[in-house]
């Protein structure tokens, strides 16, 4: 058996995973868009998974593919934040586990395409309010592009305004 880096380092931030599908799972009941099936950590691929009806506005897309990134950096920042206040060990377990959660709280690919397919065919129904999503489903798919930089990049970046803007 052949040791994968990539499945190793997000196996050691499963807790972020946990949050990730979490995110998703929160703004579908938030947004009344019916969960079909869901995973929030398994040790397979995909660790996680939200399986749920079409939502009936971009809106409530957004809100279910972008809810990890709110959810998880909101954490975050609270956890990277609070180990100022706390003494050690307990320090370190914030700090792993707001690592874990600024790590995994990009959407994915998959998620990126669900909102770019609405926006789109949302615009060409003439609704070109929605074109407005269309740059974030770019963010995505570039953060796709270099995983590891910007999951190790934007949790010292969380890490580092939280510790120069308290």
């Amino acid at each position: 058996m052949m040791f994968k880096l990539e499945e190793f380092v997000f196996g050691f931030t499963f807790p972020g995973v946990i949050a990730h599908e979490a995110g998703h799972l929160v703004f579908c009941r938030i947004t009344g868009v019916e969960v079909k099936e869901y995973s929030l950590f398994q040790p397979t691929n995909p660790l996680g998974y939200v399986v749920h009806s079409k939502p009936g506005t971009v809106l409530e897309e957004f809100l279910i593919v972008m809810g990890p990134l709110f959810f998880n950096t909101s954490s975050a920042l609270v956890l990277f934040y609070l180990t100022r206040l706390v003494e050690s060990p307990y320090s370190w377990l914030m700090l792993w586990v707001g690592f874990s959660l600024a790590f995994n709280s990009f959407p994915s690919r998959l998620d990126g395409e669900s909102l770019y397919k609405s926006a789109l065919n949302s615009v060409k129904k003439g609704r070109i309010h929605n074109l407005v999503y269309l740059p974030l489903v770019y963010v995505i798919y570039w953060s796709q592009e270099k995983p590891l930089l910007r999951s190790l990049l934007y949790p010292l970046i969380l890490l580092g305004s939280a510790v120069v803007f308290p």
